[in-house]
């Protein structure tokens, strides 16, 4: 792994899940856990029996952070010779109206300044659930690739619903960019 990291070359990291695995279940193996906590580059979680493709329209997760831009700088220059949709998404189930508009605001005036890209926009929902957020976005505005920042665990085990039984990944069945947190 450290012949990964410290190699400049490397764009990003391929790897894909086992058969057995749902995609959710296969990030939260500690294999795969390492891969991504390790990575200096974007890391590219394919699932099994994915078809090959380039991207048509790809959603990408947004934080509501001051780094949001730097990811999708990086996710475009990533993607720009496929000229992929890019659906900059965040689903809201902050009950803080006033601080989450200022953020959402902030974010589509940083796109419109510090993004150099014509085919982008961004798509927010409110709910008290996540689920019902992505199922809205997987019916609505489906996707061929998914991209977000690295989260911390118990994050991604919310998203996934990986702390309940059946572990079940309901709304993922596309692949998934991870980039590394900035420092």
């Amino acid at each position: 792994m450290t012949s990964v990291i410290d190699n400049k070359s490397i764009a990003f990291i391929v790897i894909a899940t086992q058969s057995e695995d749902d995609i959710g279940t296969f990030m939260m193996r500690e294999n795969c856990q390492k891969i991504i906590d390790w990575s200096t580059v974007p890391v590219l979680i394919v699932p099994e029996n994915t078809a090959i493709h380039n991207p048509e329209k790809i959603a990408f997760a947004a934080n509501l952070d001051a780094n949001d831009t730097d990811y999708i700088n990086m996710l475009t220059a990533i993607t720009q010779q496929f000229s992929p949709e890019i659906m900059v998404t965040h689903i809201n189930m902050d009950s803080s109206q006033n601080e989450y508009e200022t953020a959402e605001n902030l974010l589509i005036k940083n796109i419109c300044y510090k993004v150099n890209y014509g085919r982008i926009y961004y798509r927010s929902t409110s709910t008290n659930n996540i689920k019902n957020g992505w199922e809205w976005l997987n019916k609505n505005k489906k996707c061929d690739l998914l991209a977000m920042v690295q989260q911390p665990k118990f994050v991604l085990k919310e998203f996934f619903k990986l702390a309940s039984t059946p572990q079940i990944t309901y709304h993922l069945t596309i692949p998934i960019l991870i980039f590394p947190t900035l420092i």
